[in-house]
C-alpha cells in the first residue's frame, strides 16, 4: 500500500492560530485492485474515514469549517460532503481529453480549481469557480491566455492562481468580482503562482527565477522574497510556501541543511518587511 498526505488544513486556520486544535485533511491508497483512495480527516491523533474514491488517480485537496472536502478523482473535480460523493463535471465534458480538479473551498461553499475549457483546445486548461450549481471559467490574465489555474478562495471571495502560455512561464493573479489582475514577480522571474490568500488578503506563492524557486509573500501589489525576510544564516531557503492563515503563520517546504523539509514561518508585521522565523520539521 502506499500512502500520500496533503499540506492542506482545515480553512479555519485562515482564522485560528496553528497551534488551536484544527482537523489536518489527507488521503490513502487503500486498494492495489481496483486502485482506491480514502480521504480522512485528523484531530488529535484520530484519524476518521471520510469516502473513498476508486480511480486511477485522485487527491482529496481542501476541507472548510463546514467539514466539506474538494479534490479530483479521475478525470472529474469531486466534493465530498456528509460522506457522499459528489461529481462536480467539467467546463467541458465531452471534449475526449476533459478534466477538472478542484483545489480549495472556503466556508461559503464557493469551490475553485481548473479545468479543460469549453472550447476544448488540445493541452490547455483554465482556472474555474463552482458555486455549488455551476461551473464557471474564470479565464485568463490578458496576454496570457493558454493557461489559468485557480488553487485557493478566500471567505471573502478573493481567488488566487497561475495564468500563462506554457507550463513553465506566467504570473500569478487575483480574481475577485469579475476582475483578473497580476499579483506581482520576483524580478528575472520566469513562472510565478499564487498558492494561498488569507481572509485578509495577503497571498503566497513561489517565483522561478531560471531554475531557482524562492517563495514569495503578495502584498500591496508587491511581491517580496520571503528569503528576504529571515535572517541570512538560517540556513533556510523557502521555496514553495503552501497555505497562510490571518496570524500570518505559512506553512510549506524549503531547503534546509541539504535537504528538503517542511517550515512553519511566523511573519511579523506592521509593514511586512518582517522578521519571519523559519521552524525546522525533521
Amino acid at each position: 500500500m502506499g500512502c500520500e498526505q496533503v499540506l492542506r488544513q482545515q480553512n479555519s486556520l485562515k482564522n485560528l492560530p496553528l497551534q488551536m486544535k484544527s482537523p489536518v485533511l489527507g488521503f490513502v491508497r487503500v486498494s492495489d485492485s481496483p486502485l482506491t483512495y480514502q480521504a480522512f480527516t485528523r484531530l488529535s491523533g484520530t484519524i476518521t474515514p471520510v469516502a473513498a474514491f476508486p480511480s486511477a488517480s485522485g487527491a482529496a485537496n481542501a476541507l472548510n469549517d463546514a467539514g466539506v472536502i474538494v479534490g479530483w478523482s479521475g478525470f472529474n473535480a469531486i466534493k465530498i460532503e456528509n460522506g457522499a460523493l459528489v461529481n462536480l463535471g467539467q467546463l467541458q465534458p465531452s471534449f475526449p481529453s476533459a478534466s477538472a480538479k478542484a483545489h480549495d473551498i472556503n466556508n461559503p461553499g464557493l469551490i475553485v480549481g481548473e479545468s479543460t475549457p469549453p472550447q476544448g483546445e488540445p493541452g490547455s486548461v483554465r482556472a474555474f469557480l463552482h458555486d455549488g450549481i455551476q461551473m464557471t471559467n474564470l479565464g485568463t490574465l490578458p496576454g496570457l491566455s493558454l493557461f489559468s489555474a485557480a488553487y485557493a478562495i478566500n471567505d471573502v471571495g478573493q481567488i488566487v492562481g497561475w495564468s500563462g502560455n506554457s507550463i513553465d512561464t506566467g504570473k500569478a493573479f487575483i480574481y475577485h468580482n469579475g476582475s483578473m489582475n497580476e499579483l506581482g514577480s520576483l524580478p528575472g522571474s520566469n513562472k510565478c503562482w499564487a498558492t494561498d490568500i488569507n481572509h485578509n488578503g495577503i497571498a503566497i506563492g513561489t517565483c522561478n527565477v531560471g531554475t531557482n524557486a524562492r517563495g514569495v509573500l503578495f502584498i500591496n501589489g508587491l511581491a517580496i522574497d520571503i528569503n528576504d525576510l529571515i535572517p541570512s544564516n538560517s540556513g533556510w531557503t523557502i521555496r514553495w510556501p503552501q497555505s497562510i492563515n490571518s496570524f500570518m503563520e505559512v506553512v510549506g517546504r524549503g531547503d534546509f541543511g541539504g535537504q528538503q523539509r517542511p517550515v512553519l514561518l511566523k511573519i511579523r508585521c506592521p509593514e511586512c518587511r518582517i522578521k519571519a522565523t523559519a521552524i525546522a520539521h525533521p
